[in-house]
């Protein structure tokens, strides 16, 4: 238990967490040795900053770093959370801390979970103009609606890798979820595509 080393204050929790982090600095970044450990570790030790609130660890780049994804859990009213944690961080040799999960390229991403895998090449979209925002349609090859909830987790875990966290948050409005029963399906473009339309659909604004 962790949250006798965290000041009640919550105004200090975030110096509490930063300083509990490089001293516990060799465990998280050896976390390949012990995952579940060491993430259970962090997730209690960021949610005494704020319930709201979850990481990412990457992989070692070629700079010898990893990087410290702070998320606000894909929540828009966490943003300012994240933009707080991620001021009070200290320098950290090994380490980049960013705020919100980037992007990255999804041309042959897989995610698998719940028992199931699905690749992006198996998702379709369209666009549409939604206000100050941008609506977006997923359309899956394998879409059931008795199962939606699944659906939604694997089409926001996509959106925010082809989009990046923050964007998702700020610039996407509604998101909807078919299959190939929807006459939309056809027309529809693949979901590596996105972020390039994604882009150029601002760029007009």
């Amino acid at each position: 238990m962790l949250k006798g080393l965290f000041n009640p204050n919550k105004n200090h929790r975030q110096a509490d967490f930063w300083a509990w982090f490089q001293e516990n600095e060799g465990k998280i970044w050896n976390i390949d040795k012990n995952r579940e450990k060491v993430v259970d570790m962090l997730s209690e030790a960021i949610h005494l900053v704020d319930p709201g609130l979850t990481f990412e660890i990457g992989a070692v780049d070629e700079y010898g770093k990893r990087e410290f994804v702070l998320s606000a859990d894909g929540i828009s009213s966490n943003i300012p959370k994240v933009e707080s944690l991620f001021l009070s961080a200290p320098e950290l040799a090994r380490w980049r801390v960013i705020k919100y999960r980037p992007r990255s390229s999804i041309a042959n991403a897989q995610i698998e979970m719940g028992g199931k895998k699905i690749s992006a090449g198996d998702i379709r979209f369209q666009v549409f103009n939604d206000g100050e925002k941008i609506g977006i349609l997923l359309l899956f090859e394998s879409y059931s609606a008795e199962r939606r909830n699944q659906f939604a987790a694997f089409g926001f875990l996509f959106l925010d890798r082809a989009l990046g966290e923050y964007d998702v948050m700020t610039r996407v409005g509604f998101v909807d979820f078919a299959g190939r029963e929807s006459n939309l399906f056809a027309d529809a473009r693949r979901l590596p595509e996105l972020p390039g339309m994604f882009d150029d659909y601002f760029k007009a604004r």
